[in-house]
């Protein structure tokens, strides 16, 4: 296993296996065998100094708990990681295509590509972020928690320049947070309308019962047009917009 791991190419695979990973427990021997490995290789194919935000914060955040908080070189270490200007490569798009091949070759349907390529965006590193600024609330003085809040800020604006709904979602979670940090009310009242803009556009998907659309072929076509741009699909359901 830890062969096939380290002999891969591809950096959404890798971090599909990753996300699959994380949340098994550490005596687990799947997650013993690969989690490693699969880092391994991610550092490989990411060189010295990774371009987009989802490689850099896999060795920011490895080894860490989540429960623990913030120090301040941890911070300066955040600091030079939140300058990154993408969030991450390829696209969304790009990256359905990708599965799309890997399943069509074991005959599998459009939606298990799907579930690929929303495991490919990474968002638990948002998540672990957040538990970690959360646990430094008591611990960090308000200047470093302010610091903390405009980091987070940062790092959020760059997952909600992506189009998918979770990496969106994350992005706003992190804005939010970072908001209540820095005590930046006109953020935290934009996140807020965004929230609630993204729960019409999620109720309007769930009264569309879009998860038991029996007809194969219309899932199918549905989940290109979901890779393309998420939000904008979601929109569509919402009868804001159109297709993507």
């Amino acid at each position: 296993m830890r062969e096939h791991v380290l002999s891969c190419q591809s950096v959404p695979l890798l971090l599909a296996l990753r996300e699959q990973l994380l949340p098994l427990e550490d005596e687990v021997p799947l997650r013993q065998a690969c989690l490693a490995a699969v880092e391994e290789r991610l550092g490989q194919l990411a060189g010295p100094k990774p371009r987009t935000l989802q490689l850099a914060l896999i060795p920011f955040l490895s080894g860490t708990s989540r429960l623990a908080p913030f120090e301040r070189r941890e911070l300066e270490a955040l600091e030079t990681i939140a300058v990154l200007r993408e969030w991450k490569q390829p696209s969304s798009e790009e990256v359905f295509r990708e599965m799309r091949a890997h399943t069509d070759m074991l005959h599998g349907p459009a939606h298990h590509a799907w579930v690929m390529t929303s495991l490919a965006q990474a968002t638990s590193h948002g998540t672990w972020l957040l538990q970690r600024a959360r646990a430094s609330k008591a611990h960090l003085t308000e200047d470093a928690l302010r610091w903390l809040g405009r980091l987070l800020h940062e790092v959020g604006a760059r997952l909600r320049e992506q189009r998918s709904h979770l990496e969106w979602e994350m992005g706003l979670r992190l804005q939010m947070f970072g908001s209540e940090l820095t005590q930046h009310v006109p953020t935290r009242e934009e996140c807020i309308a965004a929230w609630i803009q993204l729960g019409n556009w999620e109720d309007a998907v769930k009264k569309a019962a879009y998860d038991r659309w029996p007809i194969g072929r219309l899932r199918e076509e549905s989940c290109e047009h979901r890779a393309r741009n998420e939000l904008a699909w979601m929109q569509a359901f919402a009868g804001t917009g159109e297709l993507p």
